[in-house]
This record gives C-alpha cells, structure tokens and sequence, in this order.
C-alpha cells in the first residue's frame, strides 16, 4: 500500500505467510493474484483472496483478519 500523502509504502500481507497470486499456475510469466473483494465502506481495509479464503487487511494499522475458514475446510470462499 502506498500513501501518497507520506509517500510511504507498506506491505499489508507479507506477515501472514499466505500466497495472494496462484500457486498453481505453471506458465513461465508472473502468476496472477486471486484478486479483491473491495474496500470497506469507511476505506478502513481492503478485502483480498487468497486461493481459499477472504482476509480483511487494514490499511492503517492493525493486524489483517482471516473472515473465512476455507482452507480448513478444503473449500474456495470465493468464486473463480
């Protein structure tokens, strides 16, 4: 995340230990991501997919928030 104001930028997910791009994909070019679910209402955090499940990533401060219980399952919380 990059805020223009402090021209500062911070990784939002690199502490979870989760892959955001598609593992799976065997092509010699940059995998793509699963993707976004959207912004919050109030702008507070960014909803991103992972290959199972949905994480709520504040963009300010505080931890990131898995909000599904995919990959314990076995199951995709999201379509695609």
């Amino acid at each position: 995340m990059h805020d223009a104001g402090t021209r500062s930028t911070r990784n939002l997910t690199g502490s979870l230990g989760v892959r955001f791009d598609d593992e799976r994909d065997d092509t010699p070019d940059t995998p793509a991501a699963y993707g976004l679910g959207g912004w919050l209402a109030d702008g507070s955090a960014l909803l991103v997919y992972d290959r199972f499940d949905i994480w709520q990533v504040p963009v300010r401060q505080g931890a990131p928030l898995g909000l599904t219980a995919g990959k314990a399952g076995g199951w995709a919380s999201r379509s695609g």
